[in-house]
């Protein structure tokens, strides 16, 4: 509780300096969990202990959120109170202000260690996600009293209007810095109404994105086929002058019903038993797109358990080694023109497509409903 002994510039100066350090010092503290590593990645163990001190509450998450309203409240109020010319009689108000906003902010600290501890329960993709933006909240805090510190140093009124240049200039650090708190809030309340199913949904949308991607230049290989092996020139510049690739490029507007090096006669002709391959794994690429693409209408709602947090801590790092087994397929066939390298890697990429769909069927405990539709994915892949 704030001492009612009066406040003078100099302890309100001297608290928003000893806010800053604080916070400098939990963001440096606090780690973040690694999906692709078995254990947290910190200094030790013991050495966190003594840093930060967990709170032990029931509801972690559901505290979370009513931190997140409390920290919006507060930054509102932290921008009234240090609204230049700041009268000495204010200075208990700015004081206060700022005391309740720093003891908010250790409860949030406090509260995301809990969940560190807790990770098994909560997975490290949820929590890795949630402290990330803690930190940024604090990193945004600690900006937010540089900006008090020059308000409260302020002689001046604030223009009550300010010019277009200076707007666009941002001129206003204050309120900026109030509006980066608000966002870091909203977006720690967003995170933690989405939960853990909610993050890996949004994770597979982006990484289907990346096999959409592959899949479109995949699929117009196949339609013009052409070899790239040995050429160390693909684009034909090499066969160009400098003035004549002037005129080339000045010429980009006429019309070709074909595309430059892809069907000329001298092309080196692609392996027939590639090409046959690369059809094929087409519809197979486009059955994992559809996959991925679908897979959010079968994973549950979040539970905080270590059984379900593992299966999405799980199904994480598998769909990033989808992404990048995609990859290396389309790359083995279209720069390599390596057949035994895209057998291959399209051998460990049925199997960690197969692991995929096993583990979005834990997920759901083996519910018909929600992985009916999977099973008969998987006899469509393997045909």
């Amino acid at each position: 509780m704030a001492s009612e002994t009066s406040k003078t510039k100099e302890d309100v100066l001297q608290l928003l300096a000893s806010s800053r350090e604080a916070t400098k010092y939990w963001t440096e503290a606090l780690p973040t969990p690694s999906t692709s590593k078995s254990k947290t990645i910190i200094p030790s163990e013991q050495q966190l202990s003594n840093q930060i001190k967990a709170s032990k509450l029931e509801n972690p998450l559901g505290e979370l959120a009513k931190l997140m309203k409390l920290i919006h409240a507060h930054a509102t109020k932290l921008g009234l109170v240090f609204k230049p010319p700041i009268a000495s009689t204010s200075f208990n108000a700015c004081y206060q202000e700022l005391e309740t906003t720093s003891r908010t902010i250790i409860l949030l600290v406090s509260l995301t260690r809990q969940l560190l501890d807790e990770v098994n329960l909560y997975s490290r993709l949820f929590v890795g996600e949630i402290t990330s933006q803690v930190k940024l909240l604090l990193s945004n805090f600690a900006g937010l009293t540089l900006e008090l510190e020059t308000s409260i140093n302020e002689e001046k009124p604030e223009k009550e209007e300010q010019g277009e240049d200076q707007k666009a200039q941002g001129q206003d650090g204050r309120l900026v810095s109030v509006g980066k708190l608000w966002k870091s809030s909203d977006s720690l309340q967003e995170i933690t109404k989405l939960g853990s199913s909610g993050i890996i949904k949004q994770k597979l949308k982006s990484n289907n994105q990346i096999i959409v991607d592959g899949y479109e230049e995949f699929e117009e290989w196949v339609k013009h086929p052409y070899s790239s092996k040995d050429d160390d020139d693909p684009f034909g510049l090499d066969d160009f002058s400098d003035d004549e690739l002037d005129t080339e490029v000045s010429k980009d507007n006429a019309p070709t019903d074909t595309k430059p090096g892809l069907e000329s006669d001298d092309d080196e002709q692609v392996d027939a038993e590639l090409l046959d391959f690369a059809k094929k794994w087409l519809q197979k690429i486009k059955l994992i797109k559809l996959l991925v693409s679908s897979l959010d209408k079968s994973i549950p709602t979040s539970k905080y358990t270590v059984k379900f947090s593992t299966g999405v801590d799980l199904l994480d790092t598998k769909r990033m080694k989808l992404g990048e087994l995609v990859d290396d397929l389309i790359a083995a066939i279209i720069y390599e023109e390596d057949l035994e390298e895209a057998k291959s890697v399209s051998g460990s990429l049925s199997k960690e497509t197969t692991k995929i769909v096993d583990i979005v069927k834990s997920l759901n405990n083996g519910d018909q409903k929600k992985s009916k539709w999977l099973d008969t994915w998987i006899i469509k892949f393997n045909e």
